[in-house]
This record gives C-alpha cells, sequence and structure tokens, in this order.
C-alpha cells in the first residue's frame, strides 16, 4: 500500500485524534480484529455488546465462531448504559458500543451518557471499542469534535462506504501498540487488499465533499421526519439523532417492497432500504437516510412519491 492509503490513513487518524488508523477491505474484519486484540488473556474472552447491535445480528456469530470469544448481548431498552454494565455478572473483556445503533432506530446516547459508559470502563480497566460505522452521521448529535467522541475509547473503527461515498472499505484506529497488533491479525484475518485505490481516493473525496455537509444531512432528517410525522406518520427516534431513521407503515413488508421495486424502475428513484417485518402483524419498519442524493427532491416530492408506493402496495 502507501499513496492515497497513507494519506487517507494520516487524514482519518487525525480527524479522530489517535496516532494511526489502518485500512481494512470490511468493518467486520476491523471489529473482529478490535475485540480480539482487547478479549485476549489475560484479559477474560468476553465482550459486551448491545443485542441489537450488527456485531449480534448481521454478522453470523462472528463474534464466537471466528473470534473464539463471547459474546454478553445487553438487551435493555434504554440502551447500553453503566447501570447495565455494572449488572454482568461475569468478568468483562471490552465493552463495544454502537453509534448510532442501526437496528433501534439509528439511536445515539447522550453525551453525558456516553462519557459514563468510558469512565466506567476505565475505571475498571476495560476496554472501549466504538463502532462508529456511522460516526461522521453521529457527530452533530453530540455536537463535539470527531477526535473527541473517539478519545473516549482506545480503539474505533468507521466505515469509509457509509457516509464517505467510497465504494468499501473500513478504517480502524487506536494506539501504537494495538494498531501494531491489527495490523499482524489484518493479514491472518485477510482483511488486507493487495490493492484499494479505488476506496481510498473514493474515500479521500469524500472527506472533502461529504464530511462537511453531515450537519446538514442531519438538519434535512429532522426536517423531513417532521413533515412526515404532521402527515401522520410515526418516526423514531423523534426527533432523528443522525442523518436517519426509522419509518412505520401498516404494510405488508414483501407488498412494499415490491411496489418500492415497481416504482424505482419506473422512476429512477430510491427511497428507502429493503423494508423489515416489525412485531406487530403487517407492519414494516422502513430506513430513511440523507445524504447528497435527498437534495434533488424537496420533503413534499418524498412524501407524495411514499404515498404512491403505500397506495400500490396497500391495493
Amino acid at each position: 500500500m502507501g499513496g492515497a492509503a497513507d494519506e487517507l490513513g494520516r487524514r482519518i487518524a487525525e480527524l479522530l485524534g489517535k496516532p494511526a488508523a489502518l485500512f481494512f477491505s470490511r468493518g467486520v474484519i476491523a471489529q473482529q480484529v478490535a475485540l480480539r486484540i482487547w478479549a485476549t488473556s489475560p484479559r477474560p474472552s468476553t465482550v459486551a455488546v448491545d443485542a441489537k447491535s450488527h456485531l449480534q445480528l448481521a454478522e453470523n456469530d462472528a463474534i464466537e465462531r471466528l473470534s473464539g470469544l463471547s459474546a454478553i448481548p445487553i438487551t435493555s431498552s434504554a440502551g447500553m448504559t453503566v447501570a447495565n454494565l455494572a449488572a454482568i455478572a461475569e468478568p468483562i473483556g471490552a465493552v463495544t458500543v454502537e453509534l448510532p445503533l442501526r437496528r433501534a432506530g439509528f439511536q445515539l446516547p447522550t453525551w453525558s451518557e456516553l462519557v459514563e459508559i468510558s469512565d466506567w470502563c476505565r475505571a475498571r480497566g476495560i476496554p472501549l471499542h466504538i463502532d462508529g460505522a456511522r460516526l461522521w452521521e453521529s457527530g452533530p448529535w453530540f455536537g463535539r469534535s470527531y477526535a473527541e467522541i473517539a478519545g473516549l475509547a482506545d480503539s474505533i473503527y468507521i466505515s469509509l462506504y457509509k457516509g464517505l461515498g467510497a465504494p468499501s472499505g473500513a478504517m480502524l484506529a487506536g494506539d501504537a501498540d494495538f494498531m501494531a497488533k491489527a495490523k499482524v491479525w489484518r493479514l491472518r484475518y485477510g482483511g488486507a487488499p493487495y490493492r484499494n485505490v479505488q476506496s481510498t481516493v473514493a474515500a479521500l473525496h469524500g472527506l472533502d465533499t461529504h464530511l462537511p455537509k453531515m450537519a446538514d444531512y442531519v438538519a434535512r432528517a429532522i426536517e423531513l421526519a417532521a413533515d412526515l410525522k404532521a402527515v401522520g406518520f410515526k418516526v423514531t427516534p423523534d426527533p432523528p439523532r443522525s442523518n436517519a431513521f426509522h419509518l412505520f407503515v401498516a404494510v405488508d413488508p414483501q407488498r412494499l417492497q415490491a411496489a418500492h421495486l415497481a416504482f424505482a424502475q419506473s422512476t429512477a428513484s430510491w427511497l428507502f432500504n429493503e423494508p423489515t417485518a416489525t412485531q406487530i402483524p403487517g407492519f414494516a419498519a422502513l430506513e430513511f437516510m440523507i445524504g447528497d442524493g435527498a437534495e434533488d427532491f424537496t420533503n413534499a416530492e418524498i412524501i407524495d412519491s411514499l404515498a404512491q408506493i403505500l397506495d400500490k402496495a396497500r391495493a
């Protein structure tokens, strides 16, 4: 590697206030490497993680099956807090916090809650890792610099293809000793691509073009959620805490997906990710994410398009 990869590592490390940042082909690998480093003997091989996190729901038990660790899922509706960390009866090797918690509606803790978790971990010598796949989109909520947020953790991962718009890739950042170990484990886990020019150059472009707009994306998400709520839709969080939120609609998820695909094919417009079923039969949850693509549409146009899709799904 070198060139664009080195420049990207330097800029990401500077933004996060960490000594170094390392490119990974996938965030799944970056996170497994981080947890493998932190929760390894003589530390307990346990990881406290939110039950709704990506690590628990979208990685096919990689914590246990790939890294040989044991996840301690926290199921509190309040998300991860010091209270439910303190209630864990067994020794904890590491703690990880997902910012934002996507499957809970892109929820974010308050700044004071995040600081309390960090202080609790440090007082007990427990490493804290932040799943910051959408850290860039979370910054406006906290009202702090990215370095201040990352400074609460011992390591942090960020995605390059979400907020920054690169085709793929992730970065893992931490102190010098951690990064030296991460470089070794990256190779062992197959996370070091032979070439990564396309992703690193695109990520550098994203730092210049998308990162300065993050506050605008979040503000637009708040405005759109308010307009949707005003015409009878249920959104969560209310108001949104990042550039994304969940919308709940009374329609079968599969019928809604089919109607959305038909709409996309006829209009070349894409409104939301694949609908998911909820605990209430006949209701679907949608993910709305605001980026530069939303700049081509007014809120009224988005709501009208959504109404068309729902009418077709219910027909």
